[in-house]
């Protein structure tokens, strides 16, 4: 999600020589959804003789072997969650990293780091105009807010949000949409303008949400559909259109909106049904528990008192005894020493 100044991107013919257009990509690492959206963009644009892939730009260095080793462990993960029949069922299989270095040196484009993740700062603003010369700036799952200076010096920017425009503009938004019970989610490309997810639409989609439906298939299942959109949208660009002007019911989720539904300091003033809407729309929740704050990504409702005493295990408002239990919903033996090494090399990750 980003903002900024009103911009516009002029259609230029293309020509035989050199193209038209100069891309540069905005993202914060290249895995998870992100990564499917970099890949369709770069086999797109490489594609094309109209737009070049001048630049990715990054908010945190790729390190590709790093990010490797945490796709492993997540994957191993969901086989222990899995082989004990807790694990939240993803269809998807997680996607690879994308080792960005490799792709640069093969399709000669640059990699960006700007100073501290910072893509306002201003020497890094200068540089982009002066050495990258942009004309179009593609934001899929940027987290940094661009400002005016930016968006000038890319002259036309689009941002990929993973909800549909107006009514779920801000954060979380395939979570809302699942809260809110709706039959599908979708995704927006949108122009940027100086309010947030404010700007023209140029291509929305949809995904279902079924019965069994999880968020993390729903997010990558948004960014499947999108990325086959991606040679349309760059159709689009180039012939400089506007966009459709964003109409019906608008409304912005915040981090405050999202702290609200999952930090529960009393989870026993919740229903079980509610806790575990709550659960399928947002993936994990903060629960105090016995004076102490859990992250959990699943409850379960223990019949009487089996098992013995619990430190996790509390009593819902509607009478039902529930036990929290930890990372995609491992058992909370197995997720202990997970959690262990997880906070201890959490800066070497």
């Amino acid at each position: 999600m980003s903002e900024g100044v009103k911009t516009s991107c002029p259609a230029v013919p293309p020509n035989r020589g050199m193209p038209a257009h100069r891309a540069v990509i905005f993202i914060d690492r290249a895995y998870w959804a992100p990564a499917v959206l970099v890949r369709a963009a770069m086999t797109v644009l490489e594609a094309r003789h109209d737009v070049r892939l001048a630049a990715i730009c990054l908010l945190k260095p790729n390190h590709y072997r790093k990010m490797l080793l945490r796709h492993g462990v997540r994957r191993a993960i969901l086989g222990i969650g899995t082989l004990f029949k807790t694990a939240v069922r993803i269809r998807h299989d997680l996607p690879v990293p994308v080792d960005l270095n490799r792709c640069a040196r093969r399709n000669r484009f640059r990699i960006l780091l700007p100073p501290a993740g910072d893509v306002n700062h201003p020497e890094f603003v200068n540089s982009l105009r002066k050495e990258v010369r942009p004309t179009i700036g593609l934001s899929f799952y940027c987290s940094r807010k661009f400002g005016p200076d930016l968006l000038a010096v890319l002259g036309c920017a689009v941002n990929y949000h993973n909800g549909l425009l107006p009514g779920y503009r801000g954060l979380a938004a395939t979570s809302w949409s699942v809260y809110e019970g709706k039959g599908e989610t979708g995704f927006t490309f949108h122009r940027m303008n100086e309010n947030i997810d404010e700007g023209p639409i140029l291509f929305q989609g949809t995904v279902p949400v079924n019965p069994d439906s999880n968020i993390y298939d729903l997010e990558l299942e948004k960014a499947i559909v999108a990325a086959r959109s991606i040679p349309h949208l760059l159709d689009a660009i180039v012939r400089g259109d506007p966009g459709v002007p964003q109409e019906g019911n608008a409304r912005y989720f915040s981090s405050k909106d999202v702290l609200a539904v999952t930090r529960i300091s009393s989870p026993s003033l919740l229903s079980s049904l509610e806790l575990a809407k709550r659960l399928r729309a947002f993936g994990s929740l903060e629960l105090r528990i016995a004076g102490k704050w859990q992250r959990v990504t699943g409850v379960r409702e223990v019949q009487g008192d089996c098992g013995g005493h619990s430190p996790l295990r509390f009593r819902t408002c509607d009478g039902v005894l529930m036990e929290a239990v930890g990372f995609m919903q491992l058992p909370w033996a197995v997720y202990r020493p997970v959690k262990w090494i997880r906070d201890r090399y959490r800066r070497s990750w």
